[in-house]
């Protein structure tokens, strides 16, 4: 395998992991005894996915664990003190696997409300332990997903506080090999929520962290990257870019312009080496980061520099152009560079090839309006065009640039309601952030957080235990035997209520089901609404497609037939010229033969010369003088003198008829010679001359 490429233990494990998976789906519909392991079959194939950042793919199989964990829950009886914590570790994992899913497919939001819905299931079991049940991976991300959650609703305290729980929670694992990008993302969301209360300094340190964390953990692999599978790549490359990036960009926050671009050109250096290797994938990251150091350039002042960067970036976007199924598909990614481009040339003082950069961008957008483009990269494109109609002296259409874009980004700030600490900043830094899903920091004061205690922050249960090591062995029977007697009541008032809980309980998962399967059927019918659109769209572009081929192959057509045309009319004037050429020369010849007739009459009386001789004579002289003219009359004159002999006495004639035809046809050239060389071939086929 080492001669081959580096060893990939996570893909074999999740190969593994989806086989089981598939053959338990089978077992448990005969034998729900096997609920429990199809339940830790699907929680352990989602969550090697999660780890291969394969949000689409984890979907599924996490929405599905989430149903079959409860079921196995609800089988126990109502949920509480007696409710088995295995159980209720497997449903409690099912739904952060769910959550951390949202979150990774950038709806934090949604991610926020279903851990803080499992976090509520999990109060009602009434006593601790569920910690104990879980990987140390569930607990960081189910803190992690809280901590997103708070972030994208404004609640910079609580997103604090759950960043730091997550990250002590990942130092403590000490996680190894796959697991590792766990302890990155741990450290990018510390220092998002950092960023977010304006400590800059600490945001980036906790960046750099991150960096020095992923290249130790990726070093050897990365030494054997041209025999590296592209799903291995793809998870060591992939976590790094969104690391680099907000490192790069908050380094140009605080104004270190130096190490902010020594970080842009890492990141594009090692997307270069890789993107042929990661696909489509690869160079859309590629683009969006040659894209934001030519950003980063042009405002450290390095025109130059910049254009060189975006001349890197131009080259990406034609790579994606040149790969676009459908057509105009990566216009989100020409939204994130074609403003770049624009500043670039307009700090080199171009105004003129910045607006062309930008129109080509606004062209592209009005010939495929069913792309979605946010509304922030729109703004961006809009308010840098209007710093390039400045430069170029329209104020006029600058104003206008500015009223749309003023338009967009109040679409922006409307949004910002719940996070009222960002809507104080600039249009272009809002919208560009917006655009590229940067955390802003707040305009407001610092707040005050404390991280969650340990049950909060589901600490091992090594953690929870550790106050028992400091008393005497009698303290902690004792303690021990008050938790039983106390256990031991609990249960006897939980069995005097557990007929009209289990009603209860019945009747609420009844009601459960039944908005799970109403919002389950929702979200098929929003996905079959989504796919009709998305076809007919296809297909109105196919039809585009289609209707313009038929249109180049029409012209075509018609520059074929015009090609004919001039060519039908080329030869026509060529013979009017040949025919024009042959009267005037019919008539040079009779001018001539008049002119010996009369120097015949002229001269005193010869000898008699024989007809056929003197045309001999004549058609001698003619070559002698090379007049072509004269060649072709003369010979055609000896041509019809000899036909008669030769037919007669071909030994005697025939020789000099073919010599006469050949001289002929040499003398009307390759096209109008071939019948007379035709006719010489023959007669001396015929008479074996």
């Amino acid at each position: 395998m080492a001669d081959n490429q580096p060893r990939d233990d996570h893909a074999k494990q999740l190969k593994q992991a989806i086989s089981r998976t598939k053959q338990l789906r089978g077992w448990v519909s005969s034998d729900p005894g096997r609920s429990d392991d199809f339940v830790d079959a699907l929680n352990e194939a989602t969550g090697l996915r999660l780890l291969s950042r394969l949000w689409a793919e984890a979907a599924p199989e996490a929405t599905e664990a989430v149903g079959a964990a409860d079921k196995l829950v609800a089988s126990r009886g109502p949920v509480g003190p007696y409710t088995p914590l295995v159980d209720a570790g497997r449903y409690f994992t099912a739904l952060t696997h769910v959550a951390t899913v949202q979150s990774g497919m950038n709806l934090p939001e949604h991610a926020g409300m279903t851990i803080g819905a499992a976090f509520a299931w999990k109060d009602q079991l009434t006593r601790d332990g569920l910690a104990d049940e879980l990987l140390p991976r569930t607990a960081v991300w189910a803190l992690l997903a809280r901590a997103r959650g708070a972030l994208a609703v404004g609640d910079l305290a609580q997103a604090n506080a759950q960043a730091d729980a997550a990250l002590n929670r990942a130092r403590e694992a000490e996680f190894s090999g796959a697991e590792t990008l766990i302890l990155l993302e741990a450290l990018r969301t510390d220092a998002d929520a950092r960023f977010a209360v304006d400590l800059t300094d600490q945001s980036i340190d906790l960046l750099h962290e991150a960096v020095a964390r992923w290249q130790e953990w990726t070093r050897a692999d990365l030494e054997q990257l041209p025999r590296m599978a592209k799903a291995h790549l793809e998870r060591l490359v992939g976590p790094v870019v969104p690391l680099r990036r907000d490192l790069a960009d908050r380094l140009a926050w605080a104004g270190r312009w130096d190490e902010a671009l020594t970080v842009r050109e890492e990141l594009s250096t090692l997307l270069h080496r890789t993107a042929a290797r990661r696909g489509e994938q690869g160079r859309v990251d590629l683009a969006v980061a040659r894209g934001d150091q030519t950003w980063t350039l042009a405002d450290a002042g390095r025109a130059q520099e910049a254009l060189r960067a975006g001349a890197d970036a131009q080259q990406a976007l034609q790579a994606l152009f040149k790969a676009e199924k459908p057509v105009g598909s990566h216009l989100p990614t020409q939204a994130l560079v074609a403003p770049a481009l624009a500043r670039a040339e307009l700090a080199a003082g171009h105004p003129d090839r910045a607006l062309a950069a930008l129109d080509q961008f606004a062209n592209r957008l009005q010939a495929h309006q069913s792309v979605p483009v946010g509304a922030a990269a729109r703004a961006v494109a809009l308010l840098v065009r209007a710093q390039v109609q400045d430069a170029l002296a329209d104020g006029g259409a600058a104003a206008t640039s500015r009223a749309q874009a003023d338009q967009l980004v109040g679409d922006v700030r409307a949004r910002e309601v719940e996070r009222a600490h960002h809507s104080a900043q600039d249009g272009l830094v809002l919208a560009r952030g917006r655009s590229r899903g940067m955390v802003l920091p707040s305009q407001l004061p610092t707040p005050h957080w404390e991280v969650p205690d340990s049950a909060a922050s589901l600490a091992p249960s090594g953690a929870r235990l550790a106050g028992l090591e400091q008393v005497s062995d009698e303290e902690a029977m004792r303690r021990i035997d008050e938790v039983r007697d106390q256990e031991a009541r609990e249960r006897a008032v939980a069995e005097l209520r557990q007929a009209t809980e289990r009603a209860e309980r019945e009747r609420q998962d009844a009601e459960r089901r039944s908005e799970r399967e109403a919002a389950a059927q929702a979200t098929r019918e929003q996905t079959e609404r989504e796919a009709a659109a998305q076809e007919q769209s296809q297909q109105e572009e196919d039809a585009r497609m289609e209707a313009e081929a038929l249109l180049i192959q029409r012209e075509h057509e018609h520059a074929e037939q015009d090609r004919l045309a001039a060519e039908r009319a080329e030869a026509e004037r060529q013979e009017a010229e040949r025919a024009e050429a042959e009267r005037a020369e019919a008539e040079r010849r009779e001018a001539e033969r008049r002119e010996a007739e009369r120097g015949e009459a002229e001269r005193p009386t010869t000898p008699a010369v024989s007809p056929l001789d003197a045309l001999r004579e004549r058609a001698a002289e003619a070559r002698r003088r090379g007049d072509k003219a004269l060649i072709e009359s003369s010979h055609e004159d000896l041509i019809g003198a000899l036909e008669a002999p030769a037919q007669a006495d071909p030994q005697r004639h025939g020789r000099e008829l073919v010599s006469a035809l050949e001289h002929l046809s040499e003398a009307q050239g390759w096209w109008g010679g071939r019948a007379a060389g035709k006719r010489a071939k023959q007669l001396q086929k015929q008479w074996q001359l």
